[in-house]
């Protein structure tokens, strides 16, 4: 039996979360609804059948030049695989080979640190997919919360003490406007290109949706009635993620985002769950979010470029712009840190 591509009408919703949570690679990226508010659309290869998900791989659609492309989305680190038994290498070959045959343009893919491993034995058997490694950094917080604070790096520690010398009021909150307005202020700007308004009414529908069916936390530090940091974070399963975030000056000289982090980690520390910084591409941010004693995990990112003329040269031509004037995908993502 050959895997199968269905279009977005054709996925029973039910049984399609139902996959995702039982697999072992479950996250909250790739629930139904949460593709639905990411992906302007979406469909998904599935085996063995088209009642039958033992395995699924989401693909997030875009309609560009009247072509069909696929296209990693906003708020989605990566997707990829998702599976509760093991499975042949020989099987996630015919998924790849499905993608390969059926768009002439991927923008870009990424695949879960839990497929980096086959990712990477099967990739080179497919020359017009090309490959690039990524990483994104795990914090495993099943242990008490003095060992998770022991693997802090001294800066981290002494920024954490600087921190609580501030004397922030630390708040939860379900308001997410302070959260976006910190950002708008303090980060959107430095962002090459800026910022669509769009990024953020998405996030806003999406938050509205993760507190229907998830998880989700979002903390702020405050100092009288000015907020001067806030962070979200968002879980699904045994998966946390570290959605979005933003400071001001006052708030990043005084170290508030680690306080809210450390918070954080210390309320969770002994539960079974892996909390993901959604580390992008940038050495600072990598750097601070390993200063908490995070540990690298490497994943596959693909894309392909067999667009007829002259949309392939043009394409071409473009990414190549953006590399010169230093935008990378990182940017791209509405997230900052310093």
């Amino acid at each position: 039996m050959s895997p199968i591509l269905l279009s977005r009408l054709e996925i029973d919703d039910e049984r399609w979360n139902n996959a995702i949570t039982a697999s072992g690679q479950n996250t909250i990226y790739a629930l139904s609804w949460y593709l639905d508010v990411v992906c302007e659309d979406w469909n998904a290869i599935v085996w063995p059948s088209k009642s039958d998900y033992r395995v699924v791989l989401p693909l997030p659609i875009k309609i560009k030049w009247g072509i069909r492309v696929v296209q990693q989305p906003l708020f989605c680190q990566y997707l990829g695989f998702f599976y509760k038994n093991k499975i042949s290498s020989e099987l996630l070959s015919e998924f790849l080979k499905l993608i390969d045959s059926g768009f002439l343009y991927i923008s870009s893919y990424a695949f879960s640190p839990f497929n980096y491993h086959v990712i990477n034995d099967i990739i080179p058997d497919f020359v017009r997919l090309k490959s690039g490694k990524r990483s994104t950094t795990w914090i495993d917080l099943n242990r008490p919360y003095q060992q998770i604070r022991q693997r802090y790096n001294r800066d981290r520690n002494v920024n954490l003490k600087r921190s609580q010398q501030e004397k922030w009021h630390v708040e939860q909150s379900e308001d997410l406007s302070p959260l976006i307005k910190l950002f708008k202020e303090n980060h959107a700007g430095k962002i090459r290109g800026g910022v669509d308004e769009r990024a953020y009414y998405m996030l806003g529908r999406l938050v509205e949706k993760i507190c229907l069916n998830a998880n989700s936390e979002l903390w702020y530090a405050v100092r009288g009635s000015q907020t001067v940091a806030g962070v979200l974070i968002v879980r699904s399963g045994n998966f946390a993620v570290y959605l979005f975030n933003a400071a001001n000056d006052q708030g990043r000289k005084g170290n508030a985002r680690s306080l809210l982090l450390d918070k954080y980690l210390a309320r969770n520390a002994e539960q079974d769950i892996v909390f993901d910084f959604e580390s992008p591409e940038v050495a600072s941010v990598i750097s601070f979010y390993r200063s908490f004693g995070g540990e690298e995990n490497p994943f596959i990112s693909i894309c392909k470029n067999e667009l007829p003329f002259p949309f392939k040269q043009i394409q071409i031509l473009r990414k190549r712009l953006l590399r010169s004037f230093g935008r990378g995908e990182s940017e791209e993502k509405v997230k900052s840190e310093n």
